[in-house]
């Protein structure tokens, strides 16, 4: 799984959000994956069942117009992607994170992954790592981390100034 990503083209959003979406809705790869077990049986059952239940939407795929990101965007765009650390990674972050990642790889701009911890009762370290394993995955790599609570001295100093 680790080498998963070395088998998705990069240049191919649409691919690997497929490819994605699939995977990560089906049951017996979640427990694969929680279980880090992928015995041939195991990893057998999974390719059977997702042929199975995906094989109309395989076809409509391969058969179908792939999209094209044209955003004309200045140059050095600066994208920034805020996941909050209080759940797993889902398709719609995905989508997010390599569109971002696509805008700011055009023209030298570049991304920043914020993490929006600004609700320490539901956020955790442990979905924070998985976050990142995610980004990994799909070979999203280059980007500067940051937390919200990094800014928070900042945030409160401009208020008071705002209220003074």
């Amino acid at each position: 799984l680790a080498r998963l990503a070395d088998y998705l083209p990069a240049e191919d959003a649409v691919f690997r959000d497929l490819i994605f979406g699939m995977l990560y809705s089906s049951d017996i790869f979640v427990k694969m994956v929680r279980g880090r077990e992928f015995r041939h049986a195991c990893v057998a059952a999974l390719y059977k069942s997702q042929l199975a239940e995906n094989r109309k939407y395989l076809a409509e795929f391969n058969k179908g117009e792939k999209g094209k990101i044209n955003i004309t965007a200045p140059a050095q765009i600066v994208t920034r992607f805020p996941p909050e650390p209080s759940g797993w990674l889902h398709i719609g972050h995905a989508k997010a994170a390599l569109l971002n990642q696509h805008l700011a790889s055009k023209g030298g701009g570049r991304l920043i992954v914020r993490f929006d911890d600004t609700n320490p009762e539901k956020e955790s370290a442990a979905f924070e790592e998985a976050i990142l394993e995610d980004l990994r995955l799909l070979k999203i790599s280059d980007y500067r981390l940051t937390h919200s609570s990094d800014y928070f001295d900042a945030i409160f100093e401009h208020a008071v100034s705002l209220i003074k």
